[in-house]
């Protein structure tokens, strides 16, 4: 099976609004495998704004463009330079993806959502040409075989994964995770499972979920006054060592700055709209650090996520409430926009 000259994807035409459109089929490079993607899930927060316009301009395409970066799908044909991909695999971000980001007029924001979509092998080429190919950030890779709807969360697993190793995060230390979404809830059971202390700031309705993915408790973020203190309680009166904001929300960042120890770190992982922070930096410890997200945290974490799931420890209906067909995307992002999932799938048309 090649790649068909035209194939369906999900397209924002105009702010706030998307549709299933064809797509044209845009020449293979090289460094390219060709995927038949099989499902792509909603990112809850990204691809919400990525419709609305409202996600940051500078790193967002103009409509018309395609959406979706949680795909995965399979191999069907290979570039004549690839070699870390095979027909047949199951890969992670897949997507329509062509080589300056548009193609006949259309732009791409990742382009999960795509019915067929590529792989680019960017190891190969840095090792053919002493650089990575232009979209070396896509962090494709293989998986073992698994559900698609599995291998779509790899997207979210690897990143909370890798920002975790990225902040050196040991047993026994103190981490306040500041947000109940997809993000937050990764955050929190990695973090668990790396042998860390965590306290979730969230929503209520996610406290149980929290709590048996490893949180030892969970604080109303509404009662924003007392966040702070609720931490430190937990905490035995100590601040936390690592506070990350998941939530995407700049107000809460003056609660991350008064809930760190000494010498503690605040990870910026959230993407604010106007990417504006304030606080008063003279709340917090006498020493802290302010880090924020590498470009390349997946393929960091991919390893030790996929380890963790071979071990069975992450049960995906945790992090996905179900899977829907691609034609009724209206209808799963009217429920993720009302909060009534974390996220769900689109199980893409044979």
């Amino acid at each position: 099976m090649a790649l068909p000259s035209s194939f369906s994807g999900l397209i924002v035409r105009q702010w706030g609004k998307a549709e299933i459109a064809s797509l044209p089929a845009f020449p293979l490079g090289e460094y390219d495998a060709a995927c038949r993607i099989l499902a792509c899930s909603i990112c809850a927060a990204t691809d919400t704004h990525l419709v609305d316009g409202t996600f940051p301009r500078q790193w967002c395409a103009k409509p018309p463009f395609v959406l979706g970066h949680e795909s995965a799908g399979r191999v069907v044909e290979i570039g004549p330079k690839v070699r870390n991909f095979k027909i047949g695999q199951m890969v992670v971000r897949p997507m329509w993806m062509p080589e300056n980001f548009t193609y006949e007029g259309i732009g791409a924001s990742w382009g999960g959502f795509s019915t067929w979509g590529i792989v680019r092998d960017t190891h190969a080429c840095a090792q053919d040409h002493g650089q990575p190919l232009e979209g070396q950030w896509l962090a494709s890779a293989s998986l073992p075989d698994m559900p698609a709807r599995d291998a779509t969360l790899f997207v979210t697993w690897r990143d909370a994964m890798g920002c975790l190793l990225s902040l050196d995060v040991r047993k026994g230390q103190r981490v306040a995770v500041f947000g109940s979404g997809g993000n937050g809830l990764s955050f929190v059971r990695f973090a668990s499972l790396m042998g860390a202390q965590v306290v979730m700031v969230g929503s209520p309705t996610r406290f149980d979920l929290a709590e048996r993915l490893g949180a030892l408790a969970c604080i109303d973020y509404r009662d924003a006054k007392k966040v702070p203190l609720a931490v430190k309680d937990v905490f035995q009166g100590h601040g936390a060592d690592i506070a990350i904001e998941a939530a995407g929300n700049s107000a809460g960042v003056p609660q991350l700055v008064a809930s760190l120890a000494d010498h503690g770190k605040i990870f910026l992982f959230g993407l604010p709209n106007d990417l504006s922070f304030p606080g008063n930096f003279f709340d917090g410890p006498e020493q802290y650090t302010i880090v924020k997200k590498l470009h390349d945290t997946e393929s960091v974490g991919h390893a030790a996520v996929l380890q963790y799931y071979l071990d069975g420890k992450l049960n995906p209906v945790d992090f996905c409430n179900g899977e829907v067909p691609f034609e009724k995307f209206q209808e799963a992002f009217a429920a993720i926009r009302r909060k009534e999932a974390i996220k769900l799938t689109l199980t893409m048309p044979a």
